[in-house]
């Protein structure tokens, strides 16, 4: 789905859509057939997770 989708979807299923929204992406190399993640996508695991902690400290979050 394309983030307007999800947006629609999250404002038809909790009434409302939220106040802020990322998008958050990780390119690949390549695509194909596997189990295991590529060694670059996870080396940029531990910077998206940063990026993601520093959206929820600057724009706070609730638990539901």
């Amino acid at each position: 789905m394309d983030p307007p989708s999800l947006l629609a979807m999250a404002g038809a299923l909790c009434g409302h859509m939220p106040a802020h929204a990322f998008a958050l992406t990780v390119g690949a190399g390549r695509l194909g057939y596997g189990t295991e993640i590529a060694g670059p996508v996870w080396q940029a695991i531990p910077r998206a997770c940063r990026l993601v902690g520093n959206l929820l400290s600057a724009f706070g979050h609730s638990q539901a």
